[in-house]
């Protein structure tokens, strides 16, 4: 359990995967089965479904973690217990976009949604639900980029990680549509499931603070990320040679103070310095030399 949480921490998904032995603890993570109807660039059915709906669960495929520098690749729709896959050729499409627009959208990720579909012209900001803000919420150590390490907290799926679906580094590569469509229905297929044990977790405060602040302000946050904000390049230079004329003139009074120069930067040498050669304090050590911290 304690290598797992390791992992977890620090995202080493394909190891995780092989720690598939480790029991996990029965008290949180509970068993989802979704049966869903796969659908590929079927818009006009998607149109008429979500005719009949309120809410609808919708994603943005991308083949990388990073949405900014990624193409769309498309968008997926969860409703009525149907999957939809439409490709990004065909959301250009008036009557789609329209039909969206007046739906409580439930995703993984307001802001990657909010921000891939604005850069090919549609805005989207009717949102309900993000899984990734819900799960910080209910544990700061939950926040996963990777989905399927999210719901694994919460719930059994069957769906993959990322860097399964699309390879990784030298191997990364996009598959063919009914691979990755498929795959980008699974993850918004869980979406209802998860809510609920979601939010039979969060307090009062908690989902106040999920529904009335963390998921308006993701759309804001998204807006910054398209639109950037202005700065002064005169001034950043300047706030630059300020902060590295001081660098320079503390390292000079060290330098004088000490009597010798040495690696400030070092901690090794900054605490061999301090504690030995100056004698200010009695330091105090780790396997790698003096500590050299805020508090020492």
């Amino acid at each position: 359990q304690a290598l797992r949480a390791f992992y977890e921490k620090v995202e080493f998904k394909s190891f995780i995967k092989k720690l598939g032995d480790i029991e996990e603890e029965p008290n949180v993570i509970k068993e989802a089965k979704v049966e869903l109807e796969y659908h590929f660039n079927e818009v006009n059915e998607l149109i008429s479904e979500l005719k009949t709906c309120d809410v609808c669960y919708l994603d943005a495929e991308v083949a990388k973690e990073n949405y900014h520098k990624e193409p769309l690749l498309g968008i997926s729709v969860v409703v009525n217990n149907k999957g939809y896959f439409i490709e990004r050729s065909l959301l250009n499409n008036n009557q789609l976009i329209e039909v969206l627009s007046s739906k409580n959208i439930y995703t993984v990720d307001v802001k990657k949604v909010f921000v891939s579909l604005k850069r090919i012209g549609i805005t989207l900001s009717n949102f309900g639900f993000d899984l990734g803000l819900a799960a910080y919420i209910v544990n700061p150590s939950y926040a996963s980029i990777d989905v399927k390490s999210i719901y694994a907290h919460f719930i059994e799926t069957n769906i993959p990680y990322l860097e399964e679906v699309y390879g990784k580094n030298a191997k990364h590569e996009v598959p063919s549509i009914d691979v990755y469509g498929k795959y980008s229905i699974d993850k918004i297929g869980y979406l209802s499931e998860v809510k609920k044990e979601i939010d039979s977790l969060l307090t009062i405060e908690q989902k106040k603070l999920l529904y009335d602040v963390e998921i308006p302000l993701a759309v804001v946050l998204g807006k910054m990320e398209l639109n950037g904000f202005r700065v002064s390049k005169n001034r950043l230079n300047e706030i630059g040679d300020f902060v590295l004329n001081e660098i320079n003139r503390l390292e000079k009074e060290i330098y004088e103070l000490c009597g010798f120069e040495f690696n400030i930067a070092s901690p090794k040498q900054l605490g061999e310095v301090l504690f030995e050669k100056l004698a200010i304090a009695k330091g105090k050590k780790n396997k790698t030399g003096y500590v050299t911290n805020a508090e020492t």
